[in-house]
């Protein structure tokens, strides 16, 4: 059993992705999986692997629906006999993912269906209506596979039989609503919450201005905003130490121009839901603003942050280099020249 579950980590590691999915509405998925199987002592059936497939479909996010079928082949040892026994369990069930907007999912499922035994020891097969209920997780590694755990209890009829299924295995999705890829935007309208009446500049490079914090500078009062090199790990809000410096250029800028404020955007690729990317961008923002604050004595009052998600893509989210991109920091002003 560890063998095959060690064989499933290896495939699901294999492939790599920075990214997560969710469960969206008119998703279809596939889940081959492997793993135990427990009988209740009175049927005289030995505890096996099982083997199986699901079939599922999403409704909505939440609540979703499958169709499951495994095979065990284990040996039956009643009546001081001991010959082998094939055993089918079949069941439609109904799942309901509690977080469907984050990279691992957990999930509630009930269903019904049935069990047949088929023995080749002169016995005659027979077929149980039984019912199921449990749980289970899904940890998405790429946008369209899940490494995925399920535990079952199963109460087959007739007298009741209590049993345990307990598997490993992959979750393949496809289909459901696809990603609306927005037009690429060179520039648009500041949506900074203050408009500030400044004199503009006039921008040229000295010995206390290097060219790289001009540009910024420039950009700032020509185009109004400027795009900044700052990566984050997946899935957090952490800046790391060396984009410092990319910082610090838009701090010099505001500490040039005093009645200078802005507001920091933060932006996300595609991947993952709508609210979850809204409230990661908002967080990445913030924490370039309290960087600004904390390490470059920036007024907390002249910077404004707002996260926009996936909203205002730059690049293709089709790709990776895109996504890349896609997963920015801008900021921005909204001024009126003095007359």
């Amino acid at each position: 059993m560890k063998k095959y579950v060690f064989i499933i980590l290896v495939l699901a590691l294999g492939v790599t992705a920075p990214s997560f999915a969710q469960e969206k509405p008119g998703n279809f998925s596939i889940s081959p999986f492997i793993g135990g199987y427990v009988f209740e002592g009175n049927q005289d059936l030995d505890n096996k692997p099982v083997y199986g497939l699901r079939i599922g479909y999403d409704f909505t996010k939440n609540w979703g629906a499958e169709l499951g079928f495994d095979y065990v082949s284990t040996d039956y040892t009643g009546a001081g006999t001991s010959a082998s026994t094939n055993v089918y369990n079949y069941r439609l069930e109904g799942l309901y993912h509690f977080l469907p907007d984050r990279r691992i999912v957990p999930f509630a499922a009930i269903g019904a269906g049935g069990q047949s035994l088929d023995y080749n020891s002169g016995h005659d097969s027979k077929t149980m209506a039984a019912l199921d209920y449990g749980g289970g997780l899904k940890w998405y590694l790429t946008e369209r596979l899940a490494l995925r755990f399920d535990v079952r209890h199963i109460l087959a009829f007739g007298s009741i039989k209590n049993n345990l299924e307990y598997t490993a295995g992959l979750t393949f999705s496809f289909g459901g609503p696809g990603k609306v890829s927005e037009p690429m935007v060179e520039q648009r309208k500041p949506e900074a919450e203050v408009v500030m009446k400044v004199e503009r500049p006039e921008i040229k490079e000295t010995k206390a201005a290097p060219k790289a914090e001009i540009e910024v500078e420039r950009q700032l009062f020509e185009k109004k905003r400027v795009t900044l090199l700052v990566q984050f790990d997946f899935d957090k809000a952490i800046i790391k130490p060396e984009y410092g410096d990319n910082i610090r250029k838009i701090a010099d800028v505001m500490k040039k121009h005093p009645n200078l404020n802005i507001l920091i955007e933060g932006h996300t690729c595609n991947l993952g839901g709508e609210e979850y990317n809204l409230k990661l961008s908002q967080r990445r923002a913030e924490a370039v603003k309290a960087f600004l604050v904390n390490q470059f004595g920036i007024d907390s009052g002249r910077v404004a942050t707002k996260g926009f998600g996936f909203s205002h893509p730059i690049a293709d989210n089709k790709t990776k280099a895109g996504r890349v991109k896609n997963r920015r920091i801008e900021a921005s002003v909204d001024y009126e020249e003095k007359k």
